[in-house]
């Protein structure tokens, strides 16, 4: 590690809102970005959060499926986790193992949990879909709310 702030990206440019994290990040700017260690990762597993150093600090962000589009959430991750086993219609995940599993799974394997989550609300998931206009409305509050918990999570040290 390089002692900057692991941020990993989940979702996959080419299936709509499901790239809100691949965007969102895109628009971080410069000062943040060096602050920070970008991790596209696809669909977070439990190892992205096992490799972490002992209590270090991340921040995971994705789509969800199950908000108002467009509605930015940031959330504790250990209260992510506590979702964890609920299943319901409108699940909150995109991924075959949803959010809230790879995070309980992390903690149970010994991971800290320590740090944020990020969302945005999507409801277009599917390959070859553009992102609807409520989630690209709400792009710059999700980069803004990605910069807040940066800043939270390892403030700019000052001389």
């Amino acid at each position: 590690m390089n002692g900057r702030l692991r941020v990993f990206l989940c979702g996959e440019r080419q299936r709509g809102d499901d790239a809100a994290a691949l965007l969102a990040a895109d628009l971080l700017p410069p000062e943040v970005r060096e602050r920070i260690e970008l991790a596209a990762v696809g669909q977070l597993d439990a190892q992205h959060l096992l490799d972490l150093g002992a209590g270090e600090p991340c921040v995971v962000v994705d789509a969800v499926a199950g908000v108002a589009p467009g509605t930015v959430l940031v959330a504790a991750l250990d209260r992510v986790a506590a979702l964890a086993g609920l299943r319901h219609p409108r699940s909150p995940s995109t991924h075959a193992l949803p959010l809230p599993d790879a995070l309980a799974l992390a903690g149970r394997l010994g991971a800290a949990l320590r740090g944020s989550f990020v969302g945005v609300g999507g409801q277009c998931f599917a390959l070859g879909d553009a992102p609807s206009g409520a989630v690209a409305d709400a792009l710059p509050a999700m980069a803004q709310a990605i910069v807040g918990e940066v800043d939270r999570l390892s403030p700019v040290e000052t001389h």
